[in-house]
């Protein structure tokens, strides 16, 4: 089982937003109807953006916590590189490919 920093059990996403909604909003009634937001914009959304499919997976629990895991790691490894290649000006970040080129791979 895969643990966090502090050696604590990775919890499902969906448990981690609802605390998150919990605690940002206290009122039971707010939370609920905060959540539903949530999944209601994901559902109008995830058909045209892919960054909410994937969200909405992580979240309903179609991909796991180890996924999630490996995929916040990429995406703060490739950021970090992707950021720091781009900062000097006219210069293109080798093996960068386009959104629409991506996915027909």
């Amino acid at each position: 089982q895969t643990r966090d920093k502090a050696r604590q059990p990775r919890r499902e996403l969906h448990a981690v937003l609802q605390e998150l909604m919990r605690r940002q909003h206290g009122v039971r009634k707010v939370v609920h109807q905060k959540c539903w937001q949530i999944v209601e914009s994901l559902a109008y959304h995830a058909e045209a953006d892919l960054a909410c499919a994937m969200f909405a997976d992580f979240l309903d629990g179609t991909r796991d916590t180890d996924e999630l895991s490996f995929y916040l790691y990429c995406t703060r490894v490739l950021g970090a590189t992707t950021t720091d290649a781009t900062s000097a000006p006219g210069r293109q970040v080798a093996g960068r490919v386009s959104s629409e080129r991506a996915n027909r791979a």
